[in-house]
């Protein structure tokens, strides 16, 4: 497999190479998708997963945050492995890594298994995420194309986002929870074989690899989820809470001083300090700590407080999840058109009205209530996702998409592992469940506020960053001709 999908090259005829471009195309919104429903998918099926082992709400949310946090903590490394051995080989990896991962996971005897599972299934999206960036943009070179493409491609967030309450439901109660994993055994193969027979090489830029930064980001990341985690059921004050938070705190300061002399960095120097790029990708941080934290919130709310089925649940998430996956072609268009800071400004707002009105249901809301606040927050994430992608792609040098992509997912996930470690420890107690889902609420509409204020720093124009001065990258001949083409 390894040999075909580093050589293979698209062939010459115009008409033979849109079609390439098109499977391609094909092929990483597969396997880009298998990662984002494993986000999603996972939601409905943790009480039976909780049932089945035997485990509590605090440990669940470790089925979902082993994946994130691995995903989150590898992905610069990864976009920087994309950059220097092409994107198809990335992905291709990657993809067989991911389902590799959901294989252990369908079929683990035991709770610690599973976890591991969900590790190695971190790690292939890691290295599939930043590599399906790259790959779009080296298949769309103009710019206008390349945003449809984006636009396209975040709409497969969206049709994810939107599968997968509904498809885990339907899963969890018609063959168990272990088929949620399985079905990525299909999606990787089809995506496999299509980008093998169809992809073309990406330009490639030499990177060193950062292991020190590597390592004290992982520490970083799982330190501060291990802290906010056991916040719940433990108190902020415990001793377990607070050496857990310390030393996050310690390893983030150290990670920092690595950076600052590391001779190639995770976090590029001349990327973060371009406003427009950090500002996306806080963008990006919080819109994924709203939006990951409030369906894990709200899973749990439909199952245990309401005692709705998993398929029911993904069904009343479905107001949300639906407009998640027609949305974003329109709002690409619009971003097109406008420019990426109104489409995430204006997505920011809608996002925190809906979560504010959610935050006001209770155990006996009636669900006609709850329809304007999920269709609200599926607009505002529909409308962000295309609109903050294009802005982080527009903010980086071409040569550097595959570093660029590997940012701002990783900000993404790195939202998602607060977000569901920090709400959750607010659900972690049944009996104040109510109370701490508001709370939990609150927290992410003023997270989307401040969104929507950090959106307004972003460029006006859909104009391409300019290239560093420094030339970082090394092309062959062949890798210079994919570019062009």
């Amino acid at each position: 497999m390894s040999a075909s999908i580093a050589t293979r090259t698209p062939p010459d005829k115009p008409e033979a190479v849109a079609t390439g471009r098109s499977r391609t195309f094909a092929a990483v919104c597969l396997g880009f998708f298998a990662v984002i429903l494993d986000t999603t998918i996972v939601n409905v099926a943790l009480p039976a997963i909780g049932s089945s082992f035997r485990t509590t709400t605090t440990n669940l949310q470790w089925v979902v945050n082993g994946y994130n946090i691995v995903f989150a903590a590898l992905l610069l490394t990864c976009g920087a492995l994309s950059d220097r051995h092409g994107g198809k080989r990335a992905f291709g990896y990657g993809t067989a890594v991911f389902v590799a991962g959901s294989l252990v996971c369908g079929f683990a005897p035991a709770f610690p298994v599973l976890i591991a599972g969900r590790v190695i299934q971190g790690l292939g999206a890691a290295l599939l995420m930043p590599a399906s960036l790259t790959l779009i943009a080296h298949a769309y070179p103009k710019p206008a194309k390349r945003t449809r493409a984006i636009a396209a491609w975040a709409a497969c967030a969206g049709a994810a986002t939107a599968t997968g309450p509904v498809l885990g439901g339907m899963l969890v109660d018609w063959i168990g929870w272990r088929a949620i994993f399985l079905v990525n055994l299909a999606v990787g193969v089809i995506a496999i074989s299509l980008l093998a027979r169809h992809a073309a090489e990406t330009a490639t830029t030499y990177r060193r690899i950062d292991l020190p930064g590597q390592i004290l980001g992982i520490a970083t990341l799982a330190m501060l989820a291990f802290g906010l985690t056991e916040s719940g059921p433990h108190g902020w004050g415990s001793p377990i809470t607070a050496c857990s938070l310390g030393a996050a705190l310690l390893a983030l300061a150290l990670f920092a001083a690595a950076e600052r002399r590391a001779a190639s960095p995770m976090l590029p120097l001349g990327l973060v300090s371009q406003r427009s790029f950090s500002a996306a990708n806080a963008v990006g941080l919080l819109l994924n700590f709203g939006i990951y934290g409030q369906v894990f919130v709200l899973s749990l709310y439909f199952q245990h407080l309401r005692h709705y089925s998993a398929l029911a649940t993904g069904l009343m998430l479905l107001p949300f999840a639906g407009v998640t996956m027609i949305g974003p072609p329109l709002t690409g268009r619009l971003t097109t058109r406008l420019g990426p800071r109104t489409v995430m400004i204006t997505g920011q707002l809608l996002a925190a009205a809906g979560t504010a009105i959610l935050a006001l249901a209770g155990p006996h809301t009636g669900y006609q209530q709850l329809v304007p606040g999920l269709f609200l927050l599926g607009c505002g994430f529909a409308a962000t996702m295309p609109s903050l992608t294009a802005a982080v792609m527009l903010a980086a040098p071409r040569q550097h998409t595959g570093i660029a992509s590997g940012v701002l997912n990783a900000a993404r996930q790195v939202g998602g592992v607060l977000g569901i470690a920090l709400l959750g420890s607010f659900i972690a107690s049944t009996a104040r469940f109510t109370a701490g889902m508001h709370t939990a609420l609150m927290i992410v509409t003023a997270a989307f506020l401040a969104g929507a204020g950090l959106a307004a720093l972003c460029a006006r124009r859909n104009q391409r960053a300019p290239a560093p001065a420094e030339p970082m990258r090394v092309m062959t001949g062949r890798t210079a001709a994919t570019e062009r083409g």
